[in-house]
């Protein structure tokens, strides 16, 4: 089935000094989210009518590639960086000795099912 992102709200995010500090993570991921939630709102719409998604920007530490992965976790560090490593390398990057991954950016996708209507412009019948 196919999806379409009906809104994005993206931030960027300065890496942390070391480990990532996820009550950081989450207080950047909670203001995207209600940004994203209150869109949903102004359409109209109820918010059990969204899906939203997590995304973060990721890359090996002092690297310039990057790759968009779902933040499924944002309790623990190892969970929240699995998929980057069960990836392969963003092209032209290599992990440093350490493997450090940093974040670079978030996002927080609306996304509906382009067969059900949904929000803003698309699938409303005025």
């Amino acid at each position: 089935m196919a999806r379409r992102v009906m809104h994005e709200f993206a931030s960027g995010y300065t890496p942390d000094e070391g480990a990532v500090d996820l009550p950081r993570l989450r207080r950047a991921f909670s203001e995207l989210m209600e940004r994203a939630a209150h869109a949903v709102l102004c359409d109209g719409y109820d918010l059990d009518d969204a899906e939203f998604e997590r995304l973060i920007v990721c890359r090996y530490a002092g690297q310039a590639a990057t790759r968009v992965i779902a933040a499924e976790s944002l309790t623990d560090a190892e969970r929240l960086f699995a998929p980057f490593h069960a990836a392969a390398a963003p092209p032209g990057a290599e992990p440093g000795p350490a493997g450090e991954v940093e974040i670079v950016g978030l996002r927080v996708q609306v996304v509906a099912d382009p067969d059900m209507p949904f929000g803003g412009s698309y699938g409303r019948g005025d």
